[in-house]
């Protein structure tokens, strides 16, 4: 994960850790113990305008590197998918699931993209970054 130096400069050892951690999804008492220090200074630090910039920040790069990872995954998905579609050894049962699958996913993604395009156009959807 990358640092903003200015965190690192401002935030102790401990905080950076913790912080790493709780973006990594560990619990505030996880986060805690590691760090060396007591759930409720894990609650104070997050109250801490560096600490919650720090901590944002490595949320965001982690959801990036995800994407990505999910992005180069894709091409490799729609391939398998369609060799196994085209496999002549493949039963008209196996490719009646295969094609089931492939309509069920694609309804799934055409509700979460009409979902997403409608609360973006909505003007009065203030916190639409932030669900």
């Amino acid at each position: 994960m990358s640092r903003n130096v200015k965190e690192d400069q401002v935030l102790k050892e401990n905080q950076l850790l913790a912080a790493q951690l709780l973006a990594l999804g560990k619990t505030g008492r996880e986060a805690a113990e590691a760090a060396g220090v007591t759930e409720e200074t894990i609650s104070r630090w997050r109250k801490n305008c560096d600490f919650d910039v720090y901590l944002k920040a490595l949320m965001v790069d982690l959801h990036e590197t995800a994407r990505m990872r999910l992005q180069a995954l894709m091409q490799k998905a729609v391939d398998a998918i369609e060799s196994s579609i085209d496999d002549p050894s493949a039963t008209p049962k196996e490719k009646f699931a295969i094609a089931t699958k492939i309509i069920e996913m694609c309804n799934i993604y055409n509700h979460v993209l009409t979902e997403h395009v409608r609360r973006m156009n909505d003007p009065y959807n203030l916190n639409f970054f932030n669900n």
